[in-house]
């Protein structure tokens, strides 16, 4: 990488003055994003396609929280969007203590590719009053958000002869 290959964007946000804990509190205030927005413009940003299955876009998933953690169907459901499938509704529901995905008649294989996308430890069940492209998926205190294969390499050594640029050890070297 070079400087010339450097771009400079700004990431989408909902509202910049956001004050979490209250206005004028003493506790610091944020700028408030939506994941789902920033997922969508990493992802396009460099040019990583947001979703590998296009029959994604056509399922439209909705979220029930029963495993009483707080924004846990919101969360899974800005992650279902990364992974190209339709955002539905989200909220909470008592307490349960296994994980299902709940599809229309003859529309398995959509509850599949959500169950997938989620980590696979799903239970699979057709729900009667779902409907047509719809998608349940109920988490349980059994959910395990997906693990995510962080991949790591070390850095080339530098060609031979090339020094770190510094301030003639008044401080920390610079990287070049």
């Amino acid at each position: 990488m070079t400087s010339g290959n450097i771009k400079f964007q700004t990431m989408p946000t909902v509202n910049i003055d956001y004050w979490p804990y209250g206005h004028g509190s003493n506790e610091p205030n944020a700028i408030q994003v939506d994941p789902a927005q920033v997922a969508a413009f990493v992802h396009g940003t460099a040019g990583i396609p947001t979703t590998t299955n296009p029959a994604a876009a056509t399922v439209t998933v909705d979220v029930t929280n029963a495993a009483g953690i707080q924004n846990l169907a919101s969360t899974v459901g800005s992650l279902l969007l990364t992974k190209g499938f339709a955002r539905g509704t989200t909220g909470d529901t008592t307490h349960r203590a296994t994980s299902a995905v709940y599809y229309p008649a003859g529309q398995q294989a959509n509850a599949q590719a959500v169950a997938t996308a989620l980590g696979g430890r799903f239970t699979l069940a057709k729900g009667p009053s779902v409907p047509s492209g719809h998608v349940w998926v109920y988490l349980g205190g059994d959910y395990q958000a997906p693990s995510t294969a962080v991949t790591t390499t070390s850095a080339a050594p530098p060609p031979t002869g090339t020094q770190p640029i510094s301030d003639a050890g008044n401080g920390p070297p610079c990287v070049n």
